[in-house]
C-alpha cells in the first residue's frame, strides 16, 4: 500500500528468509545474520498460599 502511494519500502529479514523478503517487493532489503536464539528463563510459579484455618468456636458453657 506505501509502495503504491510512492513511498520507498524498506524491509528486513534473516539471511535464511532472504527469498521470501525479496518476493515481498521491496524496494530495499536488509539481510540480517541468523542469530541462535538462546533459552528463556522460566520463572518459578509461586504456589498460592493456602487458606487460613478458621478459629474454632467456643465450647458453650454447660447449664447448671
Amino acid at each position: 500500500m506505501a509502495k503504491a502511494m510512492g513511498y520507498k519500502v524498506i524491509g528486513t529479514c534473516a539471511e535464511g528468509k532472504k527469498d521470501v523478503g525479496l518476493a515481498c517487493g521491496v524496494d530495499e532489503l536488509i539481510v540480517l545474520p541468523e542469530v541462535a536464539a538462546r533459552p528463556t528463563r522460566t520463572r518459578a510459579r509461586a504456589e498460592p498460599e493456602p487458606e487460613p484455618e478458621p478459629e474454632p468456636e467456643p465450647e458453650p458453657e454447660p447449664e447448671p
